[in-house]
C-alpha cells in the first residue's frame, strides 16, 4: 500500500496523479512556503508532498522546523492544511523573536564565537543555559 502523493495549486492541496508528477511539480515550484531569520534562528516552512496518515488522520503535508546558527534543527512540527503551516511558522517566529529580543545583535556575534555547537534541549528559562548564555542565577 502506498500513500498518495499532492501538489499545491495556489494555496490548495490536491492529489497528483502519480509520484512522478509530483516530483516534477516539485523540481519546477520548490517545496519552501516560507523563510524566516529571527536572531540566530531561521524558521522555515516547506510543503512535503507525502504525509503519513495515522488512524484515519488527514496527512500532515507541511512541516515548520527551527534551526539554529549553525543549521542545525532545534524543533519542528508538522500540520495538514497551508493555514496552519502559515500560522505554525508565525507562532515560531513570534516566539522565538520574544525570546531574543533581549539581546543586542553586536552580542549575539561575540557570543557565537565563544560558543560550541549545541541543540537546544530546553525550553523557557533554561533555555539560555542550553546555549552557554548568561541567564539569571538562582
Amino acid at each position: 500500500m502506498s500513500n498518495p502523493h499532492f501538489i499545491l495549486n495556489g494555496r490548495e492541496v490536491q492529489q497528483a496523479e502519480s509520484y512522478f508528477h509530483m516530483c516534477e511539480w516539485m523540481r519546477a515550484r520548490g517545496t519552501t512556503v516560507l523563510v524566516t531569520r529571527a536572531g540566530p534562528f531561521r524558521v522555515s516552512t516547506v510543503f512535503l508532498g507525502t504525509g503519513f496518515a495515522h488512524q484515519g488522520n488527514p496527512p500532515r503535508l507541511f512541516e515548520t522546523m527551527l534551526f539554529d546558527e549553525h543549521g542545525d534543527s532545534v524543533w519542528s512540527t508538522q500540520v495538514v492544511s497551508f493555514d496552519e503551516a502559515e500560522a505554525a511558522h508565525q507562532a515560531v517566529v513570534q516566539v522565538v523573536t520574544r525570546r531574543w529580543a533581549w539581546m543586542t545583535v553586536p552580542a549575539l556575534f561575540r557570543r557565537r564565537r565563544a560558543l560550541p555547537r549545541v541543540r537546544v534541549v530546553a525550553a523557557g528559562p533554561d533555555a539560555r543555559r542550553s546555549f552557554g548564555l548568561p541567564g539569571r542565577r538562582a
